[in-house]
């Protein structure tokens, strides 16, 4: 789990410490960031993981510095076999959601408000599980 400029990593791979609550508790957003500099280390180090799936989850207000970055790296992802991404927006503006379906896809983006995100989200991670299970 990373944040912000300068890839801010909040929690590696395998972490079980009260740590990483920590941090995200103390986390200060800037307005406007840029994405790719957190992004791109984070998915080279997802992708290194042995395992056959992946999910990474980006949670943004749609406002990046590096926006046509930030959508080419989306268009190319959606072709990497076992990887998957969803774009997570926080909110109601109608702006704000509209740019991030313009940066990562509006198949590729969960829009709501806070309160509705474990069942939005669980509504995503069902389609993992295997049939039966």
């Amino acid at each position: 789990m990373a944040a912000f400029e300068g890839n801010v990593v909040l929690k590696d791979f395998g972490d079980t410490s009260p740590v990483p609550r920590a941090l995200i508790a103390g986390l200060q957003g800037a307005t406007c960031s840029q994405v790719m500099p957190t992004l791109e280390p984070t998915f080279e180090a997802l992708m290194a993981r042995p395992e056959e799936v992946k999910v990474l989850l980006l949670l943004h207000d749609g406002a990046a510095h590096d926006p046509d970055d930030l959508a080419s790296w989306a268009r190319e992802a959606r072709c990497i076999p076992g990887f998957f991404f969803w774009g997570i927006y926080l909110g109601s503006n109608p702006q704000e959601e509209a740019a991030m379906k313009g940066l990562l896809g509006a198949d590729r983006l969960i829009a709501c408000r806070p309160d509705e995100l474990p069942q939005k989200f669980g509504n995503v991670l069902r389609a993992f599980r295997p049939v039966g299970v």
